[in-house]
């Protein structure tokens, strides 16, 4: 079984057919490559986190304030068919700050035709860090990629096979339009060679994943700042840039950028996960964590067809302890999610509200090494 996300155009499809639907509508704008923008309406509730033992501040309605988590409601009412996942990312520009999504499925009403009851998408937002983040309605906070399992088109047309499902109901998810996770390094390779995409070092791939690695600089948000995440321009002044290695002290957040710069073209996404401590990474390919049909399991992090340039990563299982981080250290593994016919709109197309691209970089094509 494959697992599969919907582009762009499969979204809309998805609308169209009612296998996907909102409330209000969904919009043009919100749409981005192979995911879907959803806005901050208000925090529904709140806990301690009992493990984390910051300075507790008064709360105050839509701020985020440390050692808590939140229960986040979105401006939209969500309803899915059951077998379409809808799995959730922070969008880059709040997981820079700190926060993290603690379960990465969204509380969305199960099935469509249940829609009318009105019940807006959430998820559980976590602030570890010691600094409280404003929120205000309508600021974009998350976004969600529509994923389902399925079996080759190879394999239903195949008389000899038999599914639990009636073949129809995968016939019509696999019509709309869609990627396919690659879970092989020699196929990955040959994307690569392809064209398709480009890593700016040597790269070595495993099981399918392309291993990314710390380069020489990060930045850590600097602690006690009262931060108002709607005023963009003021978010550059809370994040201090430092020199690796970096003794990462308990609690403290960092994004370290790494020695890799990406090439995607419109027919490549790339899924990040992290490598949590104290996994190792053989620990990480085994079978009994391995991850590579799944990505709601440990992902963070999507990068969108069409990107180009540097990128940073922010290990989120550093909170709990002190962490020496230094030039080379892997920081998580990409996973390839390929477009065999390209999306709608790449990266960076007018209307998507791109921040991060940098096309200056020279890209090489990598050399690389399978296990």
């Amino acid at each position: 079984m494959d697992m599969c996300m919907l582009n762009d155009k499969g979204i809309k499809q998805a609308v169209k057919k009612g296998i996907l639907a909102f409330e209000p509508k969904l919009r043009e704008d919100q749409i981005q490559p192979a995911s879907i923008d959803l806005f901050y309406e208000g925090i529904d509730d709140y806990e301690e986190i009992k493990r984390y033992p910051l300075k507790r501040k008064d709360f105050m309605e839509d701020t985020l304030q440390p050692g808590y988590i939140y229960d986040v409601e979105t401006t939209q009412s969500i309803g899915a068919r059951k077998d379409l996942w809808l799995f959730m990312e922070l969008r880059s520009s709040l997981r820079r700050l700190g926060p993290y999504i603690r379960i990465p499925t969204v509380m969305a009403t199960s099935g469509v035709s249940s829609i009318k009851y009105g019940f807006k998408a959430g998820f559980e937002l976590v602030n570890p860090v010691e600094n409280s983040i404003k929120l205000h309605k309508g600021d974009k906070v998350a976004q969600i990629m529509c994923v389902y399992e399925a079996p080759s088109k190879k394999e239903l047309n195949d008389d000899r096979i038999y599914f639990f499902k009636d073949k129809s109901e995968y016939r019509e998810l696999l019509e709309l339009d869609h990627g396919v996770a690659i879970n092989d390094s020699s196929k990955v390779h040959k994307l690569s060679q392809l064209g398709y995409f480009s890593v700016s070092k040597e790269t070595k791939f495993r099981k399918g994943f392309i291993q990314v690695h710390a380069g020489k600089e990060a930045y850590v948000v600097r602690k006690g700042v009262d931060i108002d995440f709607h005023n963009k321009k003021s978010l550059d002044d809370v994040l201090e840039r430092v020199s690796l290695p970096y003794k990462l002290k308990p609690g403290e957040h960092i994004a370290v950028d790494t020695q890799e710069y990406i090439d995607l073209s419109d027919k490549v996404g790339m899924q990040f996960y992290n490598l949590p401590l104290p996994i190792t990474s053989n620990e990480f390919f085994s079978k009994r964590f391995m991850v590579d049909k799944d990505l709601r399991m440990v992902a963070d992090g999507w990068i969108d067809p069409g990107y180009k340039g540097a990128f940073s990563r922010q290990p989120k299982t550093y909170y709990e302890r002190g962490v020496n981080i230094k030039e080379g250290d892997i920081l998580g593994y990409g996973k390839l999610i390929y477009f065999a016919d390209g999306v709608e709109r790449s990266y960076g197309s007018n209307g998507l509200g791109s921040h991060y691209q940098n096309s200056n970089k020279i890209i090489l094509y990598p050399k690389t090494e399978h296990t």
